[in-house]
């Protein structure tokens, strides 16, 4: 089923995404909020 591997491939990239974000709240916590509202807003 091909949309299996699709949403594994999300997955995937939603969890270097949160990766990447907890590392950044270790360093930045700030840029972190930012980037959230920034999410919020290219989302909405």
């Amino acid at each position: 089923m091909p949309s299996t591997a699709i949403w594994i491939g999300l997955g995937i990239r939603q969890a270097r995404r949160w990766e990447t974000e907890m590392l950044e709240a270790a360093t930045n916590p700030d840029a972190v909020l930012d980037a959230v509202e920034q999410r919020k807003t290219n989302d909405a």
